[in-house]
């Protein structure tokens, strides 16, 4: 048979268990705070930050101001002194000394030499002179420049200009070509065979000189 607490003794256990709560609750906030108080605070690192000087912002730079030139003082003119006036010459007067000799009157002396004028000289004749020439008797023994055969072959015709260094002993003796036919056979025979001629030379006061000379040497063909 089960027999049931009493209702005080109920009342006693709750009251024991509220009041061992209200224990507690009050109790723990202490202790967590005497904990936190205990545990020594972590040590705080601080860094100062040093930033570099900024530099100052450079001056500008100002040229020098040249030297200014010093006014040059003008020279005062100096005064002219004032022109004195210049004595008049007084001509002295020359006494006149009488000679006891006779005197006489200087008369000039006629010449008899007259003067001649210098006729002008005569002007020297000019020096009598002849050209080189190719006389008949040279003209039948100096030969024509033959017409070459393939020159004819090949109908090649012109006219040759010779120019002719005549010696004084009237032999041909420098032939150039100045002015060609145009083809070289033709230019050559004309210069071979003149170089062969006889001339008449050139003449200075009947004295043979070396003269140049021109001739022409034509080339032409026949029908």
């Amino acid at each position: 048979m089960n027999i049931a607490p009493p209702a005080s003794r109920l009342t006693a256990v709750s009251a024991a268990l509220l009041l061992h709560v209200a224990l507690i609750a009050a109790v723990l906030p202490r202790l967590a705070f005497l904990n936190k108080e205990l545990t020594p605070p972590k040590p705080v690192k601080i860094e100062l930050l040093h930033e570099p000087p900024t530099p100052p912002a450079p001056l500008p730079v100002v040229p020098p101001m040249p030297p200014q030139p010093l006014p040059q003082k003008q020279p005062h003119p100096k005064p002219q002194p004032a022109p004195q006036p210049v004595p008049e010459a007084r001509e002295a007067a020359v006494p006149q000394i009488k000679s006891p000799e006779a005197s006489f009157d200087a008369k000039p002396v006629p010449s008899n030499s007259t003067a001649v004028a210098a006729a002008p000289a005569a002007p020297a004749p000019a020096p009598a002179k002849t050209g080189v020439s190719i006389p008949a008797s040279y003209a039948a023994s100096n030969r024509k420049p033959p017409y070459p055969r393939l020159s004819r072959q090949n109908e090649e015709q012109g006219t040759v200009e010779l120019r002719i260094l005549v010696k004084a002993d009237g032999s041909a003796g420098a032939v150039e070509i100045a002015s060609s036919s145009g083809y070289p056979l033709l230019d050559e025979s004309a210069r071979s065979t003149v170089q062969t001629w006889r001339f008449n030379p050139a003449t200075v006061d009947g004295k043979a000189v070396a003269e140049w000379y021109r001739v022409s040497i034509p080339f032409k063909l026949q029908n």
